[in-house]
């Protein structure tokens, strides 16, 4: 079974989906055996959308205490059909792309994201070779239920003890103003020096000696 991308989109955003669903009780499928014969018109259901070229989800919703659902899908990426619009961003609308089967697992103790998905087969090699891959299914579901099981039965892990709020304390800064002392220079006056002018001695007087004749 191919698909245009383009109509893959519109019929996933129309929910042009068939559905089908079955519910057991764990103890319905404690194994392999037991589970494959609970999958069984699941995947008969499958089928019959492929042939009649239809998108299919097929679930079987395990009634534990958060119920387990375990669906085939048809798709075109290994994304659920619930994300299916994000697909166009991976084709370009008008390529011819075949139609896979996916096996879609969820539950919250599955993992951190709470689902799990598989790439099967083609539509048309799921047609073909539908024991042998109901075959390989069954013990993988299995497997899942028993780990979503014992993550179940874990304590639930104690809520962290907030930290204690922190004391703010206000500082409060005093502002200390320190005046700056510049030194000015002085500007008083220095008393004056009194200049002190030396006297001078007085000139000696020079006494000429007249010569007289003889």
């Amino acid at each position: 079974m191919d698909i245009n991308v383009q109509k893959y989109l519109d019929m996933a955003a129309n929910d042009e989906v068939q559905h089908f669903e079955q519910s057991v009780s764990p103890e319905m499928v404690p194994d392999a055996t037991g589970m494959g014969l609970a999958l069984q018109p699941v995947v008969a259901a499958v089928v019959q959308a492929v042939q009649a070229n239809q998108l299919m989800r097929a679930t079987l919703t395990v009634q534990t205490a958060v119920p387990t659902t375990v669906s085939f899908e048809t798709g075109i990426i290994n994304m659920p059909l619930a994300n299916a619009k994000k697909a166009g961003n991976f084709f370009e609308i008008e390529e011819i792309v075949p139609v896979k089967i996916y096996l879609v697992t969820e539950n919250p103790f599955l993992n951190a994201s709470g689902l799990r998905i598989d790439e099967l087969a083609t539509s048309d090699e799921f047609v073909r070779n539908t024991d042998a891959l109901l075959a390989n299914v069954a013990p993988h579901a299995v497997e899942q239920l028993q780990h979503i099981a014992e993550e179940a039965a874990k304590p639930a892990p104690e809520p962290a003890a907030k930290p204690a709020a922190k004391k703010t304390t206000r500082k409060t800064t005093k502002k200390t103003t320190t005046k700056r002392v510049t030194n000015k220079k002085s500007t008083a006056k220095k008393p004056a020096t009194k200049k002190t002018t030396a006297k001078k001695a007085p000139a000696k007087k020079t006494t000429r000696t007249k010569k007289v004749a003889d």
